[in-house]
């Protein structure tokens, strides 16, 4: 056993390591984008922009718009694969990576249709700030710290009863 668990030590802490790179990329790359926009939409005398992405301030409102959009598929797409990645590592099943593709894509159909929804009511910036909110629980490690703990109980056949009791 001890074996086995020292064998996935290294693999875990790169695939851990990545998740958290990303997010922090993730992170610094949106806000720096919506500081340009704000500079861009508002025309304020100052931009905020990180000067590492200087390069940014040639891009027009609408181009930058289009870049976030891109990095959206880009980050749902690798925490997608991150999280199947930690999920092989630690269960070795397929199914598994399976029903986290489903998850995924349900959560993004869902996102997709709560924006055009919001358009199609006249409530255009509740639908995109609801479909933002689902958006942002793919690109997070969040589907990852749910699924290893479902799919634990599913390994051990464990029933949670209605007084919260478990059972096996």
């Amino acid at each position: 056993m001890f074996k086995t668990l020292r064998s996935k030590i290294a693999p875990l802490s790169l695939a851990l390591l990545l998740i958290i790179a990303s997010g922090f990329l993730r992170l610094f790359l949106f806000e720096n984008i919506n500081h340009q926009l704000v500079y861009l939409y508002y025309h304020r005398d100052f931009s905020y922009l990180s000067d590492k992405l200087g390069f940014l301030k040639s891009f027009s409102y609408n181009d930058l718009m289009w870049i976030k959009w891109c990095l959206t598929g880009f980050f749902t797409i690798t925490y997608l694969c991150l999280s199947c990645w930690v999920l092989k590592i630690v269960f070795n099943r397929n199914a598994y990576l399976w029903y986290t593709a489903y998850i995924f894509t349900g959560v993004v159909l869902i996102s997709f249709l709560l924006y055009f929804g919001g358009v199609v009511f006249e409530e255009p910036v509740g639908g995109y700030r609801l479909a933002r909110f689902c958006m942002g629980l793919v690109q997070s490690p969040l589907p990852l710290m749910i699924l290893i703990p479902a799919f634990k109980l599913i390994e051990n056949n464990v029933t949670v009863r209605e007084d919260g009791n478990t059972e096996r």
